[in-house]
């Protein structure tokens, strides 16, 4: 009777600890589907738009330029698209984030700038030129000048040059009739003096645009003085002949000559390119900076003042 007193006790706690288990296991099931439920609840995307706006989605294609992808909220429902260009960055469920930089593929690459190429001229013209200072009734006489020259880049801009010209140039004056003789009863006409010089001028040239043709130049010039002569006709009235003279003057100038050049002009292209052929059009004025005649007493003194007017060819070296 005792014996199964103390089984039927035994029977009822082992029945009780059981019973403590199932429930305790049935707790765990339950538990676990909640927190699966809830993990499946919050695997979620998240795409990050650059205009700060979040989209709860879920990722389904990353093409090369497009995102595709269904609103979390609606995942039956229509696939959507946005371009990379639009979304900074996209943070998937695992926690794996995507960047994207702005990129632009059909953006031209800036061309590379490449210097003016270095240009040859080569000018003629004529040289409008008369001598200043201690000389009375002259006036201006058309010469001939010509020569070749250099344009060198200063910038990559095509707007700033170093110009440097050679120029054989006759400089001088006209002189008004009657002007030479001093004072003798024989008439001179037609008197002129011609001063030659072989010169090199150095010039900052500065375009007004890149793409304007229009400069202006201004500078210095050295001249080398090849011969001085003064060249008329000569008339006596007591015989009533004319005769033709010619006399060097070159001793009485200086070998050197030293002055400011100032100047505008035009080129226009004769092609199309980088490499350009142009026409150019020029006109400078010239002044001596120094008195010009070899007196050492100082008191005559003579300048040469000439306008060029020079037309040329200008192509790349």
């Amino acid at each position: 009777m005792i014996f199964l007193i103390q089984v039927f006790h035994l029977s009822e706690g082992l029945g009780s600890h059981l019973t403590k288990t199932l429930t305790m296991r049935k707790c765990a099931i339950l538990l676990l589907l909640i927190v699966s439920g809830l993990s499946e609840g919050f695997s979620q995307d998240t795409i990050y738009m650059k205009s700060k706006e979040q989209i709860l989605a879920k990722v389904l294609e990353v093409s090369p330029n497009d995102v595709k992808y269904k609103k979390f909220d609606n995942l039956d429902g229509p696939e959507y698209y946005s371009s990379k260009s639009e979304i900074a960055r996209i943070v998937y469920q695992n926690g794996v984030v995507d960047e994207f930089k702005l990129t632009n593929p059909d953006k031209p690459k800036p061309k590379k700038v490449r210097k003016y190429p270095t240009q040859m001229m080569i000018n003629v013209g004529s040289s409008i030129a008369t001598l200043a200072g201690d000389v009375d009734n002259n006036s201006y006489k058309a010469n001939f000048a010509g020569g070749i020259g250099f344009e060198i880049p200063g910038d990559t801009l095509r707007k700033s040059f170093v110009d440097i010209t050679f120029l054989y140039e006759v400089k001088g004056t006209k002189f008004e009739d009657d002007n030479v003789g001093g004072g003798s009863e024989l008439e001179y006409k037609g008197v002129f003096q011609s001063n030659e010089y072989i010169s090199v001028s150095f010039a900052y040239k500065r375009y007004f645009t890149r793409s304007s043709g229009f400069y202006g130049k201004l500078g210095l010039y050295g001249g080398y003085l090849v011969s001085a002569t003064i060249k008329g006709d000569v008339y006596d009235p007591a015989s009533n002949e004319s005769q033709a003279f010619s006399n060097s003057v070159k001793g009485k100038y200086l070998y050197f000559d030293i002055g400011g050049t100032i100047g505008m002009g035009y080129s226009l292209p004769l092609s199309k390119g980088d490499y350009l052929s142009y026409l150019t059009t020029e006109l400078r004025y010239n002044h001596s900076l120094y008195n010009i005649y070899d007196d050492d007493s100082g008191n005559h003194k003579e300048y040469n003042s000439s306008f060029l007017v020079l037309i040329g060819l200008k192509f790349p070296l």
